[in-house]
Order: C-alpha cells, then structure tokens, then sequence
C-alpha cells in the first residue's frame, strides 16, 4: 500500500500539471523508456550471487512555471521493476523532488509547498539489495509574510508544517512545527545583510522513537553576487533542547557556499556546514538546490538509493563539498570531493542499528562527450569511504561505469549503460562486487 500511495502522489502531480500546462505559459517535459537490466549480483552477496534479467519501464519528468502568481519547479521519475526470474518480488519506485510559491496578495503574502520523496535503505549498514529499500517523503507546508520597514529593509515572517514518513522504519515519521523570522538589509545592488530567527518543533508519530526536541537557530547571513563570483555566509549559534535525559546541547553555527565562475566554461562551487540537523531536514534543504531554475535539470533517467540513517535523531554535522564543472560545445566533465561528519546526539535511537556516528570523505567524476551530432559517450567514477567510530566498522564503495545514448529521431533515443560497484567492509559478509548491463529505448518530449 506505501508504494501505491508513493505512485498516487507522483500521478497527483503529473495529471493537474499537465492540465495546466494546457492554459498558462508553463514548461512540461516528459520521457517514457522500456528499458531491461541484466544483473549478475542482485542480491549484493559475498558467497552466493543471483543473477537476474529485470524489465524496467518508467515515467521521467520536469516542470517550470515562472509566472506572477505561481512559481513551480518539479521533477521526478516513476519505475517499475519486473524480475524476469523471480528472485524478488516485482517493485515500484518513486523519486520526487518539488517547490511551489503561491502568491496570495503580491508582495504580501504567499503559500509555500515543498516536496522530497526518495528511496532510502532500511539499515544503512547492509547493502542496498531490493529488501532493504523503502519510499521516504517529507513534505513542507505553510505561509509567507512579506514586510517593509524602510526603502532598503524588508522583512519576511515563515510559518511551516512539516511532515516525514518512512515506510518501514518508524523512526523517521514525525510532525513538526517550524516558524522564522528574516530582517533583510540591501546594502547594495549586489549584496544583502540578514538577521534571521529560526524556532522547529519535533514530535514523533510513535512512542519509543526517542524524546521530541527543539531546535533554535539565531544568525547573521551576509550575500554578494558579482559577475564572476557569488558568495553567502551564515554565521551565529544552534541549539537542541530534548529535555531529560539527553538534555540541552548548543554549537556555533557556520554555513557557507561560493560560485566562482573563472571563465565561461567552468564554475567552482565550494559549500561548508557545521550545525545542528536530522535526516528529514537534509531531504527538505535538498529541494530548492536541485530543482531552483538556473540549474536547468534534464528529464530524470533513473532512481539512486539515497545513504542517510532514516531516523528523525538529531546530529551536529560538519561537511564540505567542493566541486568543479567544465563545459564545451562538445561535453563536460564534473568532479566533486567531500567531507561529511555525523555526530548523533541519541545514540541507539535506531536500536537494531544502534550508535551510528560516522564520517565520510569520496568524490566523484563524472564526463561526457559527443562523439557525433547525435552520440554521447559518457563514464562516471565514485569512491566513498564510511568510517563508523562507535563500531569499529569501515566500508569503503567504488563505482564506475560508462554509457552510450544515441538521439536516432527528434524524440526518440536509445542508452546503452555499462556499471560496476564493489564494496569493501571490516565486517565479514559485508563485502560485495556486481556488474550491470541495461539497455533502453525512450520517447521524450
């Protein structure tokens, strides 16, 4: 029943979208691809691999409106997986990322909707095999309130509710209640002072999921955009309030992303955080990166299984991410190296899991070229290193695979992929390599 809601609330969306594209200026693309996977490790086993063949149909799509009372950005893919041998039962998926802005009143008063629903493993410490996958969604809420104080100054008031659901693992689903406030100073055309005030609410849907907590932020948040370089910087102070017996727990807040643009070909993006946050939260902050307009998505071609500990625990995390993209007429490639450190405030909160503080450092390349007008070669390489201290647990990831996608006819394509992935774990039995082969064919429109 979870996956049939999971495919409903991917259909919800698709069918009034495409009525509105109908009668207002918005952008709706799509892309429906039959496509089988020869895999020869499904099960992701040391000793006895199974090998299937799974027929893969799915439904990929985008959505742009920019109009002046509706602002919508969406994409996201329904796949359904046929094993051909029966090794698993056959499954469903979804992945959906989306951002609404109603305005009610200009310049007053709008209705914000936010949407995150993905595939997450079950126990982050197996392999992702089909039985250790679940749908996750979380879904925000709620209004904006526009002020002004001053020819430079504005102000806006934000009042949220927020959900998370899991559809295996309870400790994930919670409601929350989340309010901020934002004093905003244009210091000039091209930068931006802000005080901002942040307050949210955690109550777990099922008892023993751990105590509910509060979180506050209060900080500063400086912006500049230039030609060449764009840069912002929070900085101020984050606290939990949990209550007995986890108790109280504060930090410094720092967070910090820059573009520089050093050519038109190539960009350098660096992002940093320390602060406090949970699973859900990171899946809500995800949205208005992947699907804000300027990165211009294409049509999604496939689902990854996403690497959080699906839980609601509160964590005080510490990441950096610094990636570099090339482009040309005929390709680009992209590299990315990251840090990121989890330290939970509830340990055992996920009992069959238990403490799962961890740190994870990798990076990923990923290229393409043209090989003719309508041929595309690519290849993709990346490597993670997982260490759980509390444990004494090490595992170390590797993927790589290449790919060809031929436009044979204006909206019809075919992709051949080649990938392999290999784990490697301190834990006997953990260990795993698998080779797939997948070929589709794909109407886009």
């Amino acid at each position: 029943m979870a996956l049939l809601r999971s495919a409903g609330r991917v259909l919800g969306l698709i069918i009034p979208v495409v009525a509105w594209t109908q009668a207002h200026a918005a952008r709706f693309d799509y892309r429906l691809e039959l496509g089988i996977e020869h895999n020869d490790n499904v099960n992701l086993s040391e000793n006895n691999p199974i090998s299937q063949n799974i027929l893969e149909p799915a439904l990929g799509f985008t959505f742009a409106e920019e109009g002046s009372d509706v602002q919508a950005r969406a994409e996201g893919i329904l796949q359904y997986r046929d094993y051909l041998g029966g090794a698993f039962g056959n499954e469903l998926r979804s992945q959906l990322g989306g951002h609404l802005n109603w305005v009610m009143l200009p310049e007053r008063l709008s209705l914000v909707v936010e949407d995150y629903l993905g595939v997450q493993p079950i126990n982050t410490l197996l392999v992702n095999t089909p039985t250790n996958v679940q749908q996750t969604n979380v879904i925000a809420v709620g209004p904006n309130l526009n002020f002004r104080l001053g020819s430079t100054t504005h102000g806006q008031a934000e009042l949220r509710y927020i959900n998370s659901y899991a559809e295996e693992t309870r400790e994930f689903d919670s409601n929350r209640l989340a309010g901020a406030l934002r004093i905003i100073k244009d210091l000039s055309a091209t930068s931006q002072l802000s005080g901002n005030v942040q307050v949210e609410h955690v109550n777990f849907t099922h008892s023993g999921s751990g105590p509910n907590y509060d979180r506050y932020n209060l900080y500063a948040r400086y912006a500049r955009s230039l030609r060449l370089f764009d840069y912002a910087v929070d900085l101020g102070y984050t606290s939990i309030d949990s209550g007995p017996p986890f108790g109280s727990h504060a930090k410094p807040l720092l967070r910090a992303n820059a573009d520089w643009r050093p050519s038109e070909r190539s960009t350098v993006t660096l992002t940093a955080a320390h602060q406090y946050s949970d699973a859900a939260s990171g899946m809500i902050d995800t949205v208005e990166l992947r699907v804000k307009p300027s990165l211009g998505l294409p049509i999604p071609t496939s689902i990854a299984t996403g690497g959080v500990v699906t839980s609601s625990a509160p964590y005080l995390e510490s990441r950096v991410n610094l990636g570099y993209t090339y482009r040309v007429a005929q390709g680009a490639i992209g590299a990315e190296a990251f840090y990121d450190k989890l330290d939970y405030l509830n340990e055992g909160l996920v009992p069959s899991q238990g403490n799962l503080k961890r740190s994870v450092r990798g990076g990923d390349v990923v290229a393409t070229w043209l090989l003719r007008p309508e041929l595309t070669l690519g290849a993709n390489v990346t490597a993670d290193h997982v260490r759980y201290s509390a444990i004494a647990r090490t595992d170390k990831d590797l993927t790589f695979g290449v790919f060809l996608l031929q436009q044979w006819a204006r909206h019809w394509s075919w992709r051949l992929n080649l990938a392999h992935y290999k784990r490697d774990s301190t834990v006997p039995g953990q260990g795993a390599s698998q080779n797939i082969i997948y070929f589709g064919v794909a109407y886009t429109r």
